[in-house]
């Protein structure tokens, strides 16, 4: 079926269900958790970490899945689930894939999205979503590379690069460049929606 996909061209979009009758007994007594409000997201973020551990994408690296509901919640666990499979990479059950978790889900997305100005915004996220996991994971170097290429996009697409001035900031703070972090906020709007995403920011603002 894979090749298949990757032959067309076409997405897949992973739609949240239900978990299966035999799947429910974490839900009893609460089983209103089971659907949309808890469950939908669980059980199609977990059947995503599955495909992303398998090697789907070592296989058919043109294979385009989409997730729904803010990636029913894996780009704000990305940087634990990376961490925790690399203090497990002795054990088992990690799957054969041949790559990080977070480079097949986001340079995944930066892949499909593309050049396309159109797209800019959707981009910068994803990089935004890069360095907060680099940077959890101490990977300094790549963390900064990546915010290079933010601030790329931001001159490029022409607008005000919130997000990418928002990011060199959280980054300095946790490198303890505190000077440097707060100048980095200098252009930002401070009403701007990136800073409720950003984890480090409002301590920042509180700073100033």
């Amino acid at each position: 079926m894979w090749a298949a996909v990757e032959e067309l061209g076409v997405p897949v979009y992973l739609h949240p269900r239900e978990p299966l009758p035999v799947q429910q007994a974490i839900y009893a007594g609460y089983e209103s958790l089971a659907g949309s409000a808890w469950g939908f997201a669980h059980e199609t973020a977990t059947h995503a970490v599955r495909l992303m551990l398998s090697g789907l994408f070592d296989r058919h690296p043109g294979v385009q899945v989409i997730l729904g509901h803010l990636a029913e919640g894996l780009p704000f666990l990305l940087p634990r689930l990376e961490h925790r499979l690399g203090k497990q990479k002795d054990g088992v059950g990690l799957g054969s894939a041949r790559r990080k978790v977070s480079e097949y889900y986001i340079d995944q997305a930066l892949c499909v999205l593309g050049d396309d100005p159109g797209h800019a915004d959707l981009r910068s996220f994803a990089l935004d979503g890069r360095i907060f996991t680099l940077q959890n994971l101490d990977r300094w170097a790549e963390a900064e590379q990546t915010l290079r290429q933010a601030r790329e996009l931001a001159h490029r697409s022409g607008g005000p690069g919130n997000a990418a001035w928002v990011s060199a900031a959280v980054l300095r703070y946790w490198l303890g460049q505190w000077d440097d972090a707060l100048a980095e906020l200098g252009p930002v709007d401070h009403d701007a929606p990136e800073l409720t995403a950003s984890f480090g920011a409002p301590r920042l603002l509180d700073r100033e």
